[in-house]
């Protein structure tokens, strides 16, 4: 019988191993791409650091004003070369519309920021028509619909782009004040930033009370101190970033109004080091970051977490089974006894299931009023079936914990594949209210 037993659920065992191994693969796919975008967000710490020492030098000494924007021009064309580089080496040939956005948009930064130096070089360029590059970037990747494979490039394109119409609008309507086309104040003319930094205030607000309920759930001792890092970290990026930008545009008007180069100059300053104490920071909880971010970008299905709330892994930055929800599953199933369950459609019972019971000619010694309790707790109501066995006796909630421990039903030891859980519909019929699978990454 043992054998009989073992012969059953080798295909269940063959089936999870090629799911979990499929898993695996995507998983570790979207660390490398969480990774890899972390790496390109301390790059942009960095190139932002350097690029406002020099505009700070370039405003308190002989400095041309030009070798600021330059820089950034040589920053995009070194970028262009790598990316380039990098695809040619992992694709070959093989060119994806992905991979044509991408070159498409630096080169329209690299060409904005050419024109932006050419202007403060006063070579007789007028300035809006150096925000050109990019309205035409930002029009056809508006038109032109791309989705990457990765969640986390796709929320890393989109983030670059709100902040290139922000940049584009804002060079625009300064470039139309600078031709007397618009008799606004200069405080009117940064609408497209006083905008962001709304946006980005909101979202802090936001990543503020999500720490709060975080650093709450560890005072109550179900989560870790550790746990409320990457919120936090959010809440400095976000608030951070909003006001240094508002800071330096409310400096940038009085300038542009009164001459006075003294604040705009301790604005330079207080950026700078905003931006140091970010790469800082980012580096120091590098591992904890990358963990927040691949959970959140883990899965396209809904994942249950039992705070309904992303908490990061602390310690490494392998995930932990997650719950996911099924959404085809039968609708009831019937009563053999208090511990056995079947499906009404055959099809949903395993191997040794169908060879052994036949639906239509069960004998039922069991109904929905016996069995309510736990087996294993003694407490709550036994709500919980294993499938593809059948299974029950046990409550959703212990048959939750033993997947996790033991990933084996409690009576026949078979692998578990998924959880039902049930109530009452009929003398002996259950109505199945949630169905849901773990995924195994660890």
């Amino acid at each position: 019988m043992s054998e009989i037993n073992g012969l059953a659920q080798e295909p269940s065992e063959n089936s999870i191993a090629n799911r979990q191994a499929e898993e695996r693969k995507l998983a570790e796919a979207n660390r490398q791409e969480v990774i890899t975008q972390i790496r390109i967000w301390y790059e942009y710490f960095l190139i932002c650091a350097v690029f406002l020492l020099l505009l700070r030098i370039s405003y308190s000494s002989p400095m041309p004003n030009f070798i600021p924007y330059a820089f950034l021009a040589a920053y995009e064309l070194v970028w262009l070369i790598r990316v380039i580089i990098k695809h040619y080496r992992s694709q070959g040939r093989y060119i994806s519309r992905c991979y044509v956005k991408d070159i498409f948009a630096i080169i329209c930064n690299f060409i904005f920021y050419t024109l932006v130096s050419i202007y403060t070089a006063d070579l007789g360029l007028f300035l809006v028509l150096t925000c050109i590059p990019l309205h035409i970037c930002n029009i056809i990747t508006f038109l032109v619909k791309f989705k990457y494979r990765s969640k986390c490039k796709n929320f890393a394109s989109k983030s670059e782009a709100c902040f290139r119409w922000a940049i584009s609008l804002t060079v625009l309507f300064s470039g139309l004040k600078e031709l007397n086309l618009i008799p606004w104040k200069w405080s009117y003319i940064f609408w497209p930033i006083w905008i962001l930094v709304l946006v980005l205030i909101l979202i802090g607000i936001a990543e503020i009370i999500f720490a709060g309920k975080i650093m709450y759930r560890s005072y109550k001792g179900r989560a870790s101190c550790g746990d409320s890092i990457c919120p936090i970290w959010m809440v400095y990026l976000s608030t951070g970033i909003a006001i240094c930008i508002g800071y330096f545009f409310f400096e940038l008007t009085i300038y542009l109004q009164n001459g006075q180069t003294n604040q705009i100059l301790n604005a330079f300053l207080v950026i700078l080091i905003y931006c140091i104490g970010l790469f800082v920071i980012t580096f120091l909880f590098n591992s904890l970051i990358v963990s927040w971010f691949e959970k959140y970008f883990s899965s396209n299905q809904h994942i249950i977490n039992s705070n309904h709330m992303f908490i990061p892994p602390i310690n490494n930055i392998v995930l932990p089974p997650a719950l996911i929800h099924i959404k085809e599953y039968p609708i009831t199933m019937l009563k053999v006894s208090s511990t056995f369950f079947v499906s009404n459609h055959s099809e949903d019972q395993n191997e040794e299931d169908k060879s052994s019971i036949d639906v239509n000619d069960v004998h039922f010694n069991g109904s929905v009023d016996e069995g309510k309790v736990c087996t294993i707790c003694c407490t709550n109501e036994a709500d919980g079936i294993f499938m593809h066995c059948g299974h029950g006796g046990i409550c959703f909630e212990c048959a939750c914990q033993m997947w996790k421990k033991t990933k084996k039903c409690h009576i026949c030891r078979g692998v578990v594949e998924q959880i039902y859980k049930y109530r009452p519909l009929n003398h002996y019929e259950v109505e199945v209210v949630k169905a849901i699978r773990y995924s195994i990454i660890s």
